[in-house]
Formats: structure tokens, sequence, C-alpha cells
């Protein structure tokens, strides 16, 4: 149970990252 809720939140942390690096490119190409 602890493993697959940690795996859950390194799964969020990941898609915060690649959200926050899109909406930066984003950003960049205007």
């Amino acid at each position: 149970m602890t493993a697959l809720w940690i795996g859950t939140m390194f799964n969020l942390g990941d898609l915060a990252t690649r959200f926050s690096r899109f909406f930066h490119w984003i950003e960049n190409q205007r």
C-alpha cells in the first residue's frame, strides 16, 4: 500500500514537472 502511494506521488511530481515545462515552452513561443 505504501509503495503504491509513493509511486503515485512520484507520478504526480513527474506530471507537474512536464506541465510546468509545457507551459514554459508555450510562454517562450510567443
